[in-house]
């Protein structure tokens, strides 16, 4: 995201310019620090418009951050500097408690099966916790060559199959996140496609430093083709909640 401003940003009784997009920058990276610092305050909107709560949230950060209090942000200046310091997620791993809720919501079959048998044109042959074999009905060579498994071969399944989704999500993210923000976001990732999900405007607005807008975006991935599914409708609150829920 960007990190630097060309003009001041902050109270403007005390000369700040103001501009849009610097505006924009700073209330992302004021967002991102509040992730970062493990803090629950609400997250400033990256609208561009200078209001209370953000000159409050520079004048916070500024004495978080034991720099001078001004209410104020110039360009390369420490506070700046300051809010610019930070990672992304890189290395995370989904929690157990993501894979406990998965195993939940995607129930266990032993055998391969078809995931949507009413729709055979666009029906999956699928084991155990929802993971798909290949497009299609389950053919005779699927059930010979897979039997019977144990629910533990299919959780270790699941967790092969999240390790692409947990993949993306820390190559493709910029800014931090709490593990519930990241279990959320490989979720979201695993059952929509990884490709989709990169090309996101939730995640386009996440590594600008707008998390509730990307939170908003969740409920939109509810639909299977044109169809509005109740099933991913409810999957996407559950993800949003657990996204919101630092």
């Amino acid at each position: 995201m960007e990190t630097e401003i060309r003009d001041a940003v902050g109270d403007p009784k005390k000369g700040a310019a103001n501009r849009t997009d610097d505006v924009k920058t700073v209330q992302g990276l004021l967002n991102v620090q509040m992730v970062k610092d493990r803090r629950s305050d609400r997250f400033l909107a990256v609208d561009g418009r200078v209001g209370r709560e953000t000159v409050e949230a520079i004048g916070q950060f500024q004495r978080r951050r034991s720099i001078t209090e001004t209410g104020l942000i110039q360009r390369g200046d420490a506070t700046i500097r300051a809010l610019a310091s930070f990672s992304g997620p890189y290395s995370m791993r989904v929690s157990t408690n993501l894979i406990d809720w998965l195993k939940n919501i995607e129930k266990f079959d032993a055998i391969p099966y078809d995931d949507d048998p009413q729709h055979p044109l666009r029906t999956n042959a699928t084991i155990g916790y929802g993971h798909k074999l290949h497009a299609g009905t389950v053919t005779k060579a699927d059930l010979e060559r897979w039997g019977r498994i144990s629910t533990l071969q299919g959780e270790d399944i699941l967790r092969q199959d999240l390790g692409g989704a947990e993949n993306e999500v820390n190559d493709d993210v910029r800014v931090p996140l709490s593990q519930n923000q990241f279990d959320a976001l490989v979720s979201l990732a695993f059952n929509t496609g990884q490709g989709d999900f990169r090309r996101s405007t939730l995640l386009r607005l996440l590594n600008h430093g707008d998390y509730e807008g990307a939170a908003n975006e969740f409920p939109r991935w509810d639909h299977w083709g044109s169809d509005e599914v109740s099933s991913l409708r409810e999957r996407r609150v559950e993800e949003q909640k657990r996204f919101r829920d630092r």
